[in-house]
């Protein structure tokens, strides 16, 4: 073992020890059940199966706020997108249709109602 992975060593410990407080406290899992669950989904996002080894930190416990029930590990961005649409399936139900209906695609119409946007005027400013 090398002087720097002796070095590091103790400072993976202590973050492993932070990190399991952490979940032992906000979640009422262990850090080892943590990894339990990432290892069960093969390391990836339960949403869009990104590579923990992609994030620079671990995974989000996705969970519900009302019941405190554990869903999974899932990656920051989905995360957020389950926060932005307020956990509720049936906005996300919509937002697939939508995006099945209209991808790729945008009407005609829609391209030719839009104003043109204007070149900003720029005004002389006369100095002494």
């Amino acid at each position: 073992m090398t002087d720097s992975q002796k070095a590091s060593e103790p400072n993976t410990d202590k973050k492993r020890t932070t990190r399991n407080k952490h979940l032992l406290k906000y979640y009422g899992i262990s850090l080892d059940e943590y990894d339990q669950i990432l290892s069960s989904q093969n390391g990836l996002c339960y949403i869009c199966e990104r590579p923990q080894s992609s994030s620079r930190s671990s995974f989000p416990v996705d969970h519900c706020h009302t019941t405190g029930v554990i869903r999974g590990v899932i990656c920051g961005y989905c995360n957020q997108s389950l926060r932005y649409f307020r956990d509720n399936p049936a906005f996300f139900e919509r937002a697939a249709e939508h995006l099945r209906r209209n991808f790729g695609t945008v009407p005609e119409e829609f391209l030719k109602g839009r104003p043109k946007k204007r070149k900003k005027k720029t005004h002389n400013v006369r100095r002494n």
